[in-house]
C-alpha cells in the first residue's frame, strides 16, 4: 500500500522508494495514476534466450479480471534478453464483461491485434501503457551482451536476467 499523500520517503525501504517514482514517472503521462492505492511488483532473471509469455495483467476479482491503471517495465541494468512487446488488444469480453478495469474506464469491446510497439531493454529505461494490455517479452537472439565480455576476460559473470516482466 502506498504511504500517505506528502509521506516522506526517508521511513520507506529502497523499495517502497523506487515505487514511489515510478509512480510519480507514470502520473506524468497517466493521471489517473496519482489515484493509485497499490504496487504490485515482480522482478525476473531468465537465461538471455529466454522470453516471457504472452500475458494479461489483471487479479481475479469475483471471477471478473480486474487490471492495473498501467504496467511497467523498468530496465535496471545492461540490456540483456529480448525487448518487450506491447500490443493494442485487450481481454476477450466474455471474460471481463462488468469487470472493474482500475480507472483505464476501457470497457469497450475486446479487439483483436492490430498494432504492437517494441520497447528494446536500455538501463534505467521505463515503459508505462495501459494495464489492460495483451503483452510479452521477446526472446532475446545472438550471444548474451556480457558473454563475450566474460569470456575475454577469463572470468564468468552472474546469471543474466529479461529486466522486464
Amino acid at each position: 500500500r502506498w504511504a500517505g499523500a506528502g509521506a516522506s520517503a526517508s521511513g520507506l525501504t529502497s523499495l517502497e522508494q523506487v515505487l514511489l517514482h515510478l509512480r510519480f514517472v507514470a502520473a506524468q503521462s497517466v493521471p489517473a495514476v496519482k489515484k493509485a492505492r497499490y504496487a504490485e511488483w515482480w522482478a525476473h532473471s531468465r537465461p538471455h534466450t529466454s522470453g516471457h509469455k504472452v500475458h494479461y495483467d489483471y487479479v481475479d476479482d469475483n471471477g471478473r479480471p480486474r487490471h492495473p491503471i498501467v504496467s511497467t517495465v523498468t530496465y535496471l541494468t545492461n540490456p540483456c534478453g529480448g525487448p518487450t512487446l506491447v500490443t493494442d488488444q485487450t481481454m476477450p469480453l466474455e471474460e471481463r464483461e462488468g469487470a472493474a478495469t482500475g480507472d483505464n474506464g476501457d470497457n469497450s469491446r475486446a479487439s483483436s491485434c492490430r498494432r504492437g510497439w517494441v520497447v528494446v531493454p536500455t538501463p534505467n529505461r521505463v515503459l508505462v501503457f495501459n494495464g489492460s494490455l495483451l503483452h510479452c517479452v521477446l526472446p532475446g537472439v545472438g550471444p548474451r551482451p556480457m558473454a563475450a565480455a566474460n569470456d575475454a576476460s577469463g572470468h564468468g559473470g552472474a546469471d543474466d536476467g529479461a529486466g522486464s516482466g
